[in-house]
């Protein structure tokens, strides 16, 4: 379940925490920009109140849950999803005394809710820190984004001939 692919669309699952109640095995997923898991985790959560219109319907543990060993279990994966022997070594360090996880008296609920990717310090993916100081450490952005920006030049050049009914890129 990818909540943003969904809601673009006018589109929400109906109802997270009836079906989690009822033991189907929730899972929160991303596979479109801007990949940013905690977003999608907000989404969720306010997605699902929503459309349950029940504030108390879904907790944000229980989105917590679904974004790490519920979706772990949706994908076969008994090696990630959690910390534990055997497992792959994935996880975040969040400063728990930035202002915006103030007051965190559930930190789960203030990274959500609060002050998401702003109170990531560290992340680390199979063992390997791939963030440090919230910054990534794998990608150049610079040199990303000019080449994001020449693609899009490049194909917003050629929508009209690709598209089957000759669409522009606003239809």
């Amino acid at each position: 379940h990818c909540p943003t692919v969904f809601a673009r669309r006018g589109i929400a699952l109906h109802d997270f925490g009836r079906y989690l109640q009822a033991g189907v095995n929730m899972g929160i997923g991303t596979d479109v920009y801007p990949h940013n898991m905690l977003d999608e985790m907000r989404l969720v959560s306010y997605l699902a109140r929503v459309v349950a219109e029940n504030p108390r319907d879904t907790r944000a543990a229980d989105v917590f849950h679904a974004a790490t060993v519920g979706g772990a279990k949706a994908l076969g994966r008994g090696d990630i999803g959690r910390l534990a022997p055997g497992c792959k070594a994935d996880f975040v360090l969040v400063d728990c005394a930035h202002p915006a996880m103030r007051p965190c008296r559930d930190p789960v609920q203030s990274l959500m809710y609060s002050a998401g990717d702003r109170a990531v310090r560290q992340v680390f993916v199979g063992g390997r820190e791939i963030v440090r100081d919230g910054r990534a450490l794998l990608v150049d952005y610079a040199a990303s984004a000019a080449a994001l920006e020449e693609a899009q030049v490049r194909a917003l050049a050629q929508i009209r001939q690709l598209d089957w009914a000759g669409r522009g890129a606003d239809a």
